[in-house]
């Protein structure tokens, strides 16, 4: 018998693509962490452009789950094309701050943080910068904070800038961001500690915006007391605003403290400070002019009449007083004409009477002035009303 050919055929191996990806899935659904770990390590040996992927899928798990294997991983130079930004995203995610880690993903942080700031996301950006110990942006993180009001995180950055820039910028507006969160016991530590903060600037910021309270702690400290008596009478501090007006002690402070409690309605305070001003013969039409306005005729009156009794107290006082009188309280007048013909600006209190029609004043002011004419053509014109004071 013949014998039989026995022909074995080799068997077929179809080269299938490995997809590592999806075996690595398999491996992460079963929390087979280092599994996969360690077969993508294996694969990825050569550092090819073309792994970049599967590069940034194993420090992906790791970072999260394994840190110090990735950094291990990065410490090496096990890897040149992972996605750098993903990575970075990743470690402030998570903060995992470790200096390898912080090393190989350089200058990405920054890049991160950045994004965020252009995209609004500012407590997101703080957070980044601030993990990557980064002041370098302090004037971009300043001004976004000011448009989203996140002034919680603010204070946050700028005690990290602190630590690595001495600048007024800075510190200036730590206060400011203080005030904002209402920590006004934390600005009064701070300006006693060593600071480079340009405190005048800080303070007429303040004022200027409003901010009262914390305007008045710096305007204490620098001893501004101009600009703290205005700032007290905003606070309705009014016996702080004459006290610091005192110290002071300017027509100009006087001025701008009386208008203001005028404007508001704070008469008794107003005189107060009134009568540090009508000693001056020049400020008198100011201020005579300023209640004027706001119709606040009784109030000017007692005023003046309070100024009677100063000791520095001048002619101008006493004839401004009449002239109002003349205006405004006509009854009064006469009286006070008689009493005081000697401490009278009499040519300017005639034009007063002659304007308001008070004749009888008007007559007993010409003979005071020997105008014999003026007395008997103000008789001739308007009598008998003229003839009572002959």
């Amino acid at each position: 018998m013949r014998g039989v050919s026995h022909h074995v055929e080799e068997p077929i191996f179809i080269d299938y693509p490995i997809h590592y990806s999806t075996i690595t899935d398999l491996f992460l659904q079963r929390n087979l962490i280092h599994d996969a770990t360690a077969i993508l390590l294996d694969v990825l040996k050569p550092n090819l452009p073309k792994h970049g992927f599967l590069q940034t899928k194993v420090l992906e798990i790791n970072l999260v789950t394994f840190p110090n294997v990735a950094n291990a991983i990065l410490a090496k130079g096990m890897f040149s094309h992972y996605d750098c930004p993903r990575v970075a995203q990743l470690y402030l995610t998570h903060y995992l701050y470790t200096n390898n880690m912080h090393r190989y993903i350089e200058g990405y942080v920054q890049k991160v943080a950045k994004v965020q700031v252009g995209e609004g996301l500012v407590s997101d950006a703080i957070k980044s910068f601030i993990r990557a110990d980064d002041a370098t942006h302090f004037l971009e993180v300043i001004k976004a904070v000011e448009d989203a009001n996140v002034y919680h995180d603010l204070v946050k950055y700028i005690l990290m800038v602190r630590k690595n820039a001495k600048e007024p910028k800075v510190d200036n507006e730590l206060i400011y961001a203080y005030f904002k969160i209402d920590r006004l016991g934390k600005i009064e530590e701070f300006i006693l500690m060593p600071n480079v903060a340009n405190l005048p600037n800080v303070g007429d910021r303040l004022y200027d915006e409003a901010l009262y309270e914390a305007a008045k702690i710096i305007l204490s400290f620098i001893s501004n007391c101009a600009k703290l008596a205005i700032t007290l009478v905003k606070l309705q501090q009014f016996q702080g605003s004459v006290d610091a007006s005192r110290k002071v002690n300017s027509s100009k402070t006087w001025k701008e403290v009386c208008f203001a409690y005028v404007d508001a309605e704070e008469f008794r305070v107003a005189q107060i400070c009134g009568l540090n001003i009508i000693i001056q013969v020049d400020d008198l039409e100011e201020v005579s002019e300023f209640y004027h306005n706001r119709g606040s005729f009784n109030e000017l009156i007692s005023l003046r009449e309070s100024g009677l009794g100063l000791e520095c107290g001048h002619m101008g006082i006493f004839t401004e007083l009449r002239v109002l009188y003349a205006r405004h309280c006509h009854e009064k007048l006469m009286e006070h004409i008689k009493l005081f013909s000697t401490r009278l600006n009499i040519p300017k209190l005639i034009r007063a009477c002659d304007e308001q029609q008070h004749w009888k004043e008007l007559t007993y002011l010409y003979i005071q002035y020997d105008e014999i004419d003026n007395v008997a053509t103000t008789i001739l014109n308007h009598s008998p009303d003229a003839r009572d004071h002959m």
